[in-house]
């Protein structure tokens, strides 16, 4: 058979034509887009693959950057963009590493980037003052002066500036990307979440936002001495101060928020803006709240691809109300498979404004898990007139009260918690009697073995299965700690009484908070938290629970007989 021929066939058979065709597509391509400066990516990012960290805003500000720019890079799937290119050698872009589309409908060949382009407030040829992801060409107002970048037919980018600083108006030192629905917020001190979506060209089930950081140069330092005086001293040491003689402690449990709008099981479908409207409401008409303790299972994992955004949403009340708090974890809160998730929500609920809870670099890794505190409360006089408190007065082995937070990973609390329970107390006056302790997952002991006395309900009875040794129990009792309260059981908000070496404790739950949480017995069961008093005059403390109509069951903590 002649050369001729057997081309001729081959040329003929047309599965022989199509791998001919694709092999030549993929040459051009590769080839094009090596020409661009573009390279092969074997494996696409996703969020959280890898440990992430987050600035505090006191930190940011003395980095002293601002934002001057702001660009989309459309990126081809399987393959890295670069950055922008740079107009200045004093000028920096940042990557969002989460992409725009990740809640994207159908499948595409590219994925869409934000870049950040940041620049020494010293050597800044512009200051921006607003950022504006807009489906339109048109400027969005007159005010200053307006640059923007054409993204899609459908968005624009539109950055407000001025080319010479006051000191009155914000200028734009950071800039996240958050995904959410109608209920999203952002209500960290300073942020400005928009809710104007970024309407990229492709259809997604969740869009994102931007929510700008804007501080005004005459901000800046009493944001940053604040900051760091609670990042230092408050936080560092664990200390809170009250001159008031009662002290609130509001535990919250259970709020189970995702990044869309709720959960629906059938046609019935709950949603987090109750959750939320309920907490904020309640945690206002309490009035006085001066710690919230949030004891696990604050988001459904499940139901979150971006967990920044679905952390910010569930605080989001306690954030807008300025209320210190502290979080440990529950089963829901972090992926079980991949343990960068639970490091990267302390990482992020860490840097939060108010939060006592400490990034993973000063998380002491000898104790279980990895959200245990100690807070210390003291109850100090006001200053005299025209000073201020000093923090160097206070004895840090008598504080008046202590709330003692542990970390039930794995549905477990062991040995090196009591020892951290031990050394939380071990120091303290006999006399000292305002001991509290919280986690998320109720101890074997929370189901009695006969006859018990309770105020509240006890629906959920199963059997408890965990690791914990009921020894956890005796331990807490020795350390003199007067109630343990917990969450987990949804449907559960009593104080169970218990007798233990001769001492008296309550076994407290708080009951579930988030409207999206399942309730297995009971679908329209009543959100609620718990309320713990410590009153320093009268020498007791006391607890109840609130729904969203009602405080209810006021019960005493020590002495039980009050």
């Amino acid at each position: 058979m002649s050369l001729r021929s057997t081309t001729g066939s081959l040329l003929r058979n047309r599965k022989v034509l199509f791998l001919l065709f694709v092999g030549l597509f993929f040459t051009v391509t590769i080839h094009t887009l090596h020409g661009q400066g573009i390279s092969v990516q074997y494996r696409e990012e996703l969020p959280h693959q890898k440990i992430l960290d987050y600035e505090t805003v006191h930190l940011t500000l003395l980095e002293n950057y601002l934002v001057t720019d702001v660009k989309i890079q459309k990126c081809a799937k399987g393959f890295s963009c670069l950055a922008p290119k740079q107009t200045s050698d004093k000028a920096v872009w940042h990557k969002i590493d989460t992409k725009l589309n990740l809640h994207a409908k159908a499948s595409s060949m590219f994925n869409y980037y934000l870049y950040v382009e940041k620049t020494h407030a010293t050597n800044a040829g512009r200051y921006v003052t607003d950022i504006q992801f807009t489906p339109s060409a048109k400027q969005p107002t007159d005010k200053n002066k307006w640059f923007s970048h054409k993204v899609a037919s459908s968005l624009y980018i539109w950055i407000n500036y001025m080319e010479v600083a006051d000191f009155e108006t914000p200028l734009v030192r950071d800039l996240n990307i958050l995904f959410g629905t109608h209920d999203m917020q952002d209500s960290r001190d300073h942020w400005h979440y928009q809710t104007l979506p970024i309407t990229l060209p492709v259809e997604q089930t969740i869009y994102p936002h931007a929510s700008l950081l804007s501080i005004s140069i005459n901000e800046e330092m009493p944001i940053i001495n604040h900051s760091m005086e609670f990042e230092n001293v408050l936080k560092k040491n664990g200390i809170i101060t009250t001159v008031d003689p009662k002290f609130k402690i509001a535990q919250i449990s259970d709020l189970h928020i995702g990044v869309d709008q709720g959960r629906c099981i059938g046609d019935e479908c709950k949603f987090d803006s109750k959750t939320l409207d309920f907490i904020g409401n309640q945690l206002d008409a309490e009035g006085d709240v001066k710690l919230v303790v949030v004891t696990g299972d604050m988001i459904d994992f499940e139901r979150v691809k971006h967990l920044e955004s679905a952390v910010l949403k569930a605080l989001s009340p306690i954030l807008k109300l300025k209320i210190p708090f502290v979080f440990t974890f529950g089963d829901s809160d972090w992926d079980w498979d991949n343990y960068r998730t639970k490091i990267n929500i302390l990482n992020f609920v860490a840097s939060l404004p108010r939060c006592y809870n400490k990034n993973i670099n000063h998380v002491d890794h000898r104790i279980h898990g990895l959200t245990n505190y100690n807070i210390k409360i003291f109850h100090e006089p006001p200053a005299a007139e025209g000073t201020t408190f000093d923090y160097n007065l206070l004895d840090l082995s008598k504080p008046n009260a202590i709330a003692t937070v542990l970390d039930s990973e794995h549905v477990e609390v062991d040995n090196t918690q009591t020892n951290f329970m031990y050394r939380a107390t071990l120091q303290l006056p006999p006399d000292m009697e305002y001991r509290l302790l919280f986690f998320h997952y109720p101890l074997p002991n929370f189901r009695p073995d006969k006859e018990f006395k309770l105020i509240g309900t006890y629906n959920e009875k199963h059997k408890l299965v965990t690791p914990t040794d009921k020894k956890v129990l005796d331990d807490a009792v020795a350390c003199g700690y007067k109630a343990i309260s917990v969450g987990h059981e949804h449907e559960n908000d009593a104080c169970i009484w218990k007798t233990v070496q001769g001492k008296d404790i309550l076994l407290c739950y708080s009951g579930i908070a988030g409207e999206s949480g399942v309730t297995r017995l009971d679908k329209d069961y009543e959100r609620r938290f718990r309320v713990f008093e410590m009153n320093f005059e009268k020498k007791a403390m006391f607890s109840w629970k609130r729904t969203a109509l009602k405080s209810f069951d006021p019960q005493a903590v020590w002495p039980l007989n009050t």
